[in-house]
């Protein structure tokens, strides 16, 4: 009868052991938690033209698509632009790209997506990226640059110009060709 006791009492506790241990093991999960979806503070304007004026005089204005303005930093992310850029001696040009962006408190404007842009001179100029320097008043074009002008055709990595294109520093892999040349 001792074993008999013996071995009852072992299944109970080898049957409560697993009571247990199944309890613990299926123990419902709470709900996983998502976190909120946080607002974007960003303002977004559509169809919208901004620009810089300095002594009262336009330097530059940009229409665009879409105008993302981030409210912490004042910077400003443009979808498909249209600008135009207005030179002291009365040249301007005129670009077109899919995006930009302005620093507002540089007032440099970071031009992308293989941009083009013509001269008021007649001057076509085109390359992967420009940018224009707000305190020079230099523009700056890098990547697959090229330049036509009257019968001068220009290529190279990197162009520089203050006065509107008229006169202007092509660097890298600089190549010029008299005659239009496609």
């Amino acid at each position: 009868m001792k074993n008999k006791a013996k071995l009852v009492i072992l299944v109970f506790a080898a049957l409560f052991a697993g009571l247990i241990f199944w309890a613990v093991k299926t123990v419902p999960q709470g709900p996983e938690t998502v976190d909120a979806p946080t607002e974007s503070k960003a303002m977004k304007y559509t169809n919208n033209t901004m620009h810089e004026d300095k002594n009262g005089v336009k330097v530059w204005e940009m229409t665009a698509e879409e105008i993302n303005v981030d409210p912490d930093t004042n910077n400003v992310i443009l979808k498909n632009i249209s600008g135009k850029f207005y030179q002291e001696n009365g040249t301007v040009i005129t670009l077109k790209a899919p995006q930009a962006f302005y620093e507002t408190e540089a007032k440099n404007i970071n031009i992308d997506g293989g941009v083009t842009a013509k001269s008021s001179d007649g001057t076509d100029i085109s390359a992967q990226k420009f940018s224009w320097d707000g305190s020079s008043a230099t523009f700056q074009g890098t990547g697959d640059v090229k330049i036509t002008k009257e019968d001068l055709v220009a290529v190279g990595d990197k162009i520089e110009s203050k006065d509107g294109f008229q006169n202007f520093k092509l660097m890298g892999n600089a190549h010029l060709t008299k005659g239009r040349a496609q």
